[in-house]
Protein backbone atom coordinates (compact mmCIF):
# COMPACT_ATOMS: atom_id res chain seq x y z
CA UNK A 1 0.00 0.00 0.00
CA UNK A 2 1.56 3.40 -1.29
CA UNK A 3 0.58 6.03 1.25
CA UNK A 4 1.02 9.60 0.48
CA UNK A 5 -0.02 13.17 2.27
CA UNK A 6 -2.55 15.28 0.45
CA UNK A 7 -1.98 18.22 -1.76
CA UNK A 8 -4.13 20.64 0.15
CA UNK A 9 -2.11 20.81 3.89
CA UNK A 10 -3.64 23.44 6.07
CA UNK A 11 -2.30 25.61 8.89
CA UNK A 12 -3.67 27.31 11.68
CA UNK A 13 -1.31 29.39 14.05
CA UNK A 14 -2.89 29.88 17.76
CA UNK A 15 -1.05 30.83 21.24
CA UNK A 16 -0.17 28.73 23.69
CA UNK A 17 -2.35 29.15 27.17
CA UNK A 18 0.57 28.36 29.20
CA UNK A 19 3.67 30.45 27.61
CA UNK A 20 2.70 32.50 25.30
CA UNK A 21 4.11 30.67 22.59
CA UNK A 22 3.03 29.84 19.08
CA UNK A 23 1.47 26.64 18.60
CA UNK A 24 1.47 25.35 14.53
CA UNK A 25 -1.72 23.33 13.94
CA UNK A 26 -1.34 21.24 10.53
CA UNK A 27 -3.72 18.63 8.89
CA UNK A 28 -4.52 17.20 5.84
CA UNK A 29 -5.58 13.76 4.00
CA UNK A 30 -3.42 10.70 3.61
CA UNK A 31 -4.05 9.18 0.51
CA UNK A 32 -3.81 5.05 0.31
CA UNK A 33 -3.39 4.32 -3.81
CA UNK A 34 -4.44 7.31 -4.47
CA UNK A 35 -7.83 7.10 -2.07
CA UNK A 36 -8.66 9.14 1.20
CA UNK A 37 -7.50 6.91 4.03
CA UNK A 38 -7.22 8.82 7.13
CA UNK A 39 -6.77 12.26 8.25
CA UNK A 40 -3.93 14.04 10.52
CA UNK A 41 -4.06 16.64 12.98
CA UNK A 42 -0.21 17.73 13.87
CA UNK A 43 0.14 20.36 16.80
CA UNK A 44 4.01 21.94 17.48
CA UNK A 45 3.83 23.80 20.49
CA UNK A 46 7.16 26.10 21.00
CA UNK A 47 7.17 26.47 24.39
CA UNK A 48 9.71 29.15 25.94
CA UNK A 49 10.13 27.73 29.20
CA UNK A 50 10.33 24.14 28.48
CA UNK A 51 11.28 21.37 25.79
CA UNK A 52 8.98 22.02 22.44
CA UNK A 53 6.80 18.61 21.45
CA UNK A 54 4.46 18.09 18.82
CA UNK A 55 1.04 15.81 19.34
CA UNK A 56 -0.33 14.10 16.08
CA UNK A 57 -4.04 12.44 15.98
CA UNK A 58 -4.51 9.99 12.65
CA UNK A 59 -7.72 9.19 12.35
CA UNK A 60 -8.41 6.40 9.80
CA UNK A 61 -12.24 5.79 7.90
CA UNK A 62 -14.02 6.69 5.03
CA UNK A 63 -15.24 9.57 3.32
CA UNK A 64 -17.46 10.15 0.33
CA UNK A 65 -18.08 6.45 -0.02
CA UNK A 66 -20.42 3.85 1.27
CA UNK A 67 -19.14 1.42 4.02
Amino acid sequence: MLLTFGPDRRTREFTCDCCDAPIERAWDYIYANGSPYAVYFANCYHHTDRDHDAWIDVIFGTWGGKP
